[in-house]
């Protein structure tokens, strides 16, 4: 039979429970025999306990302390001290917390393995799952002061012998040997003070001791979070996908503006790199909007706690243009392959291929809405919390899709070497410009995005920070490079601006006010420094340039269709 009082009760009650518990295993000793046997103590936030008693005490802190965002709001367990007969070094009964049992509506020690108590603890909580952090404490509680137990016989003594900081269960983590004084010691985070999934590195925290041989009251746990490293990347990778943002836009306004670039060449191009500033566009939003501000929020009050339409929506999309984007990119390895490969006898796009391009696009996107709004509609559909693996329904498509463009690369490189080697038809500097342009642009349609698809399991925190700055950079430029090579290094689009420069300066008068105001002043002068006589062939020629071949105009117009036919990329 147990009995309960409660801590207001007078010493009347303390001797009332003597007697009515009656002699038993514990309780019966003397005083004498108690003096003569040492009773094994841990410590719990400096404050000293018998097992059992520690036991209950650490499951209450553990309660205590469960991650922000894991309770529900107003919702807690009335606790208050009790005594329970667990002799103490200083009385046969130990105080300890308790909660009110809703049935009998007597107090029960607050013990982890109460059913009753594991039952109220979950109706507390968001999630029942949060429960399991609760009991990984608190089991890792008893397995502290069992160290504790067996690191103090060897010294002799758990309590604080002036010159160490003593062994101690800081609520979250054991410290089982003590610590010099003087010292900040490490120790690693362990898994259950992370609401959502821990992260894959570890992390450390700290706690100091004194010079004086006492701990600091509070653990540095600081250093736990995964927010400042996650914050970090994400802003970086935001900058990088909006230089390809913004490097896209004059790209595009160029492939409208030109009739000439209407062609299927440049239509995949222009396609590619709406696709890609569309995919980097949502990223932006959600990664602004989603990712950073859920880390700058309070607990339980972020956007993704909401669960708002809209941040839903924003996800699809995001997953719906990125599939768009590798689903391009295959399109343009499929085009430069039968190009190529067909020794530049066809420039069409299969219309079979285009249907699986859409096809490959819409829907393992569409599939992905699907599950996760009947199997996990939560956090904006932006994390995995269970770890069920639900990204790959988009992941294993593309990453199926980069595969092929690998292998087309191959051959590309296969074809060229062999047609190089025996071509002697007017076509061989055409197929030289092709494979160069092929080679070098290739790698930009997502072959390099191989090197990151398998994230290094590690449990140091810089080659995981090194391994996404990498990752992020290769994605978020992609954009800026396809840009660059397709748009402004192409020599057929650079005639075509050069011509729009000269039409429009010669009808605005801008180029003749440059022309006069400096260039021909200077050749003037340099000319007339020159010693030639009067009325010489000589004079006249270098004074008549409109009479050459690289200022006639049908010679000029000649020479930029020549370039343009032997230009494919």
């Amino acid at each position: 039979m147990s009995v309960l009082c409660p801590a207001y009760v007078s010493i009347a009650c303390v001797l009332m429970l003597l007697i009515v518990q009656g002699p038993g295993p514990t309780i019966g000793l003397q005083e004498d025999e108690m003096d003569k046997q040492e009773i094994p103590q841990c410590a719990v936030k400096a404050n000293l306990y018998p097992p059992e008693a520690f036991s209950i005490m650490a499951a209450f802190y553990c309660y205590a302390f469960l991650p922000p965002g894991t309770t529900k709001e107003n919702a807690t367990i009335p606790v208050r001290s009790c005594y329970i007969p667990v002799p103490s070094p200083n009385a046969n009964y130990s105080v300890v917390k308790c909660y009110r049992d809703p049935h009998s509506n007597d107090p029960a020690p607050f013990n982890r393995s109460d059913p009753m108590l594991l039952q109220l603890v979950i109706s507390t909580l968001k999630d029942a799952s949060y429960a399991q952090k609760w009991l990984q404490c608190a089991e890792a509680a008893d397995e502290c002061c069992a160290k504790i137990i067996a690191s103090s016989s060897k010294r002799g003594d758990a309590r604080n012998d002036g010159k160490r900081c003593p062994p101690q269960w800081d609520a979250w983590y054991c410290w089982p040997d003590g610590a010099a004084p003087g010292t900040v010691i490490p120790g690693s985070c362990p898994d259950y003070i992370y609401t959502s999934k821990p992260p894959d590195c570890q992390h450390y925290h700290h706690k100091e001791c004194f010079e004086n041989g006492t701990w600091r009251e509070h653990t540095d746990y600081s250093t736990c979070s995964v927010s400042p490293g996650i914050s970090t990347r994400v802003i970086y990778h935001v900058a990088v996908l909006g230089i390809s943002l913004i490097s896209a836009i004059p790209a595009l306004v160029i492939f409208f503006s030109y009739r000439k670039l209407r062609v299927l060449r440049v239509a995949l191009h222009r396609s590619l790199i709406m696709a890609i500033a569309a995919r980097n566009l949502f990223t932006i939003l959600s990664s602004t909007f989603i990712i950073l501000a859920e880390l700058h929020a309070d607990a339980g009050h972020g956007v993704m706690e909401e669960n708002g339409v809209p941040c839903r929506v924003l996800a699809f999309m995001e997953r719906l243009s990125a599939n768009a984007v590798f689903a391009l990119m295959l399109l343009e390895g499929l085009y430069l392959h039968r190009l190529i490969a067909g020794a530049l006898r066809s420039d069409t796009c299969p219309t079979p291929a285009i249907v699986v391009a859409v096809a490959l696009t819409f829907a393992p996107a569409i599939a992905w809405a699907a599950v996760m709004a009947t199997l996990q509609d939560s956090n904006c559909w932006s994390v995995d919390t269970d770890g069920s693996g639900y990204q790959w329904i988009n992941d294993a498509p593309r990453i199926a899709m980069i595969a092929i463009n690998t292998v087309l690369l191959v051959d590309i490189a296969r074809v060229m070497l062999t047609k190089l080697r025996t071509s002697k038809s007017a076509n061989a500097g055409k197929l030289r410009m092709t494979a160069k342009a092929t080679l070098f642009l290739m790698p930009l349609f997502g072959v390099q995005l191989l090197f990151t698809v398998a994230r290094p399991n590690t449990r140091d925190c810089v080659a995981e920070q090194v391994y996404y700055f990498f990752a992020y950079t290769t994605d978020g430029l992609q954009g800026f490079f396809v840009v660059l090579i397709y748009c402004f290094l192409n020599k057929e689009v650079r005639e075509l601006l050069a011509r729009s420069w000269r039409v429009w300066s010669d009808k605005t008068g801008i180029r003749d006010n440059m022309t006069s105001a400096g260039v021909t002043s200077r050749r003037a002068t340099l000319l007339t420094t020159l010693p030639v006589p009067n009325g010489s062939s000589a004079a006249r020629n270098s004074l008549a340039p409109a009479k050459s071949e690289g200022s006639d105009p049908s010679a000029t117009t000649a020479r930029s269709l020549a370039d343009r036919r032997e230009s494919h990329v």
